[in-house]
């Protein structure tokens, strides 16, 4: 019978391994590494201006450029990667509640890991600039220069861009780094469902594979896009540059229409593993079976 408690505790359980888990500090590191590149750059932008910045602004750049969103997503998937999850531990979990209890409280840990993912990233980024920045709810010189240069110029010269006026105009700061963190987050814990799912049936890196040819699809179907974005693509859906604030925009995706396709995206997956836990075959999730 399908419990909250052992579901909650299923998932307590997960992150109480952390500290153990050398994957966990290997995910952390690369993306602290991997983000700092954008971050330093937008940094060495506002000080060739003489100009502070706004301290969520880089962290906003970052998740607007999906090759580098793409490579900090890569951590996501590096932290989530033993999915489903299954050791010798966890197996003793499964026997003593049910498979409901248990999906449940994998699916809740899939999700709170990749927001607190996005989370210490948000907070590495501020961190790396806040000797240059402040803390406000209004944007600086420094982001509205930049979105007014030429991306080929500034790409060239500083090693970053953001041709997003529009994100300034239309939002506060505090506004686009909650949109950037959760739609990142439900984002990832999309393709970590994928993840999960596809790997309770299969070697694990099945799943890898599954969750990677998703995002890939998604890539290719943005960059082959030249006018009107495709709304059907799930990362287009998680970057803000692409969406519109205001009526008579080309790409037609608003934030409305990305939480809900985003939000069944996910409930449908989570559904599916559910349905799949019940049948769940524990000796090829930990790749005893080829």
């Amino acid at each position: 019978m399908f419990s909250v408690r052992e579901a909650f505790g299923i998932c307590n359980g997960q992150f109480r391994e952390w500290p153990s888990n050398l994957r966990v500090y290997m995910a952390f590191l690369f993306g602290m590494a991997v983000s700092s590149v954008p971050v330093l750059n937008y940094l060495d932008f506002a000080k060739a201006l003489q100009e502070p910045m706004n301290a969520v602004e880089p962290f906003i750049i970052l998740q607007t450029l999906r090759e580098q969103m793409t490579i900090l997503l890569l951590g996501l998937l590096l932290l989530l990667s033993d999915a489903p999850f299954i050791n010798q531990r966890s197996t003793y979990s499964i026997i003593r509640v049910s498979r409901k209890s248990w999906a449940v409280g994998m699916i809740l840990y899939v999700v709170a890991a990749a927001f607190l993912y996005y989370l210490v990233m948000l907070v590495f980024s501020i961190g790396l600039v806040s000797a240059r920045a402040y803390f406000g709810n209004f944007w600086s010189d420094a982001i509205y220069s930049l979105a007014n240069m030429p991306s080929v110029n500034s790409s060239i010269e500083f090693g970053i861009y953001f041709p997003y006026i529009m994100i300034v105009k239309s939002l506060s700061p505090l506004q686009a780094v909650f949109h950037t963190v959760c739609l990142a987050s439900i984002y990832g814990a999309i393709l970590a469902l994928v993840v999960f799912t596809v790997s309770m049936r299969n070697n694990r890196i099945y799943g890898l594979i599954a969750a990677l040819v998703v995002h890939a699809a998604g890539y290719i179907m943005v960059s082959e896009a030249y006018i009107n974005i495709p709304k059907a693509s799930l990362l287009a859906n998680t970057l803000l540059g692409f969406h519109t604030f205001s009526s008579g925009a080309t790409s037609g995706i608003t934030l409305t229409f990305s939480y809900i396709l985003l939000g069944v995206v996910a409930i449908l997956l989570a559904a599916l593993a559910i349905l799949l836990s019940r049948k769940l075959d524990c000796s090829v999730s930990l790749g005893e079976k080829k």
